[in-house]
């Protein structure tokens, strides 16, 4: 019995340790609340929990409903693997559904629907009403990796013309300027680049800083590994970076809250005989802000950079009601018991005008200018 026992012992901590060992290999990801443009693509960055910093784990990316067309695949997913050619695989989806793409990934990745709003491609309530999103599937680029094209172009020099060409049409492929690379720079050196900027600014909490480090980190990084294909774009070697904090310290800036002003008083029969229940209702309205930073890069030498921020505020009310013991109490002396009913915090609306900073009036930021076009202008947040 003694040695049974000593048996059931030993099961019992190796089954506790794989269950702690699974739980700690278990990663957290999140959906970044920044994001890259290149030309008319949207680069989502998602990023996992790591000891060191954190990691990104693959780009989610799109294009605006006016740039595709017909039944145009609408978002690749680039995700890292260090086993693959180049250290990315592709995947993408038939939907057109942008919710749908964005759900299928949030399943996938366990992303918390409390990030919805980060995602940018579609609206909390289009990801929620989506129940069974398709799964992605192999995509190899610009065409899903099943398509009767795809083995046509495998190996044509025109690959990319043709892509472009049936895209226009509205034909299930994408036209990513990222499948094509920089010249003699593959598209897993330019995701690579992108990650290695991302990565940089995702512990930044200041917006301004976040999208500076961000596009220096980039400027360096494509710069170092992309001279020939930046130089063979030009003009046209232009990325934008848009930030807000991260999750760590995504928290919108509060503006000094008032007191507790009590705004009216009610009373209620006690559980004693002759005693009364006083309750006070207390409130208090104030501000809350977030500012958003668009940067927009230029890293052929000298690298050129433009800035531009936007604040936007939102009215939060809070409300507390405290309560008296009964009176007359039997335990003299007792406090009175408040329940705060807090809103939650409001996403920052009624943006400002955005203020973009050149050459001459940059708070010490990398500036050359000026910066030809301005993006400040079409700017939307």
């Amino acid at each position: 019995m003694r040695i049974l026992n000593k048996w059931t012992k030993a099961v019992a901590l190796a089954a506790v340790f794989a269950v702690a060992t699974t739980v700690a290999a278990q990663t957290t990801h999140h959906v970044s609340s920044s994001k890259i443009g290149w030309g008319a693509w949207t680069f989502k960055p998602i990023y996992a929990d790591a000891a060191a910093g954190p990691q990104v784990h693959s780009f989610l990316v799109s294009a605006p409903p006016d740039v595709t067309v017909g039944d145009n695949i609408v978002a690749v997913w680039y995700v890292r693997d260090p086993s693959a050619p180049g250290g990315w695989i592709a995947k993408s989806w038939e939907t057109t559904s942008r919710a749908e793409v964005v759900k299928s990934v949030k399943t996938a990745l366990g992303i918390s629907d409390a990030e919805d709003d980060r995602w940018e491609f579609a609206e909390k309530s289009e990801i929620d009403a989506v129940l069974s999103p398709e799964q992605s599937k192999n995509y190899d680029r610009g065409l899903l990796a099943d398509d009767p094209f795809a083995a046509l172009l495998a190996a044509s020099p025109d690959r990319d013309e043709v892509v472009a060409a049936i895209a226009s049409w509205g034909y299930k492929a994408a036209d990513v300027n990222a499948d094509k690379g920089l010249a003699s720079c593959s598209s897993g050196a330019v995701l690579s680049a992108f990650a290695a900027a991302t990565e940089a600014g995702l512990t930044e909490c200041e917006s301004m800083d976040k999208t500076v480090v961000t596009l220096v980190a980039l400027s360096t990084a494509l710069g170092g590994t992309c001279p020939d294909g930046l130089a063979a774009l030009g003009a046209d070697a232009t990325f934008y970076v848009a930030s807000i904090p991260e999750s760590t310290c995504d928290r919108p800036n509060v503006l000094p809250i008032p007191p507790w002003s009590p705004v009216r008083c009610t009373t209620e029969r006690g559980l004693f005989p002759n005693s009364t229940k006083y309750c006070w209702t207390y409130e208090r309205t104030y501000t809350v802000t977030r500012t958003k930073t668009l940067g927009a890069l230029n890293p052929l030498a000298p690298p050129t950079y433009l800035f531009c921020t936007q604040t936007s505020t939102a009215t939060r009310k809070d409300t507390r009601i405290c309560c008296s013991p009964w009176y007359p109490d039997p335990v003299p002396g007792r406090n009175p018991n408040c329940e705060d009913l807090l809103t939650p915090v409001p996403t920052p609306g009624s943006p400002g005008a955005p203020t973009c900073f050149t050459a001459a009036n940059s708070p010490s930021y990398p500036l050359q200018g000026p910066w030809t076009p301005n993006p400040c202008t079409p700017w939307v947040p």
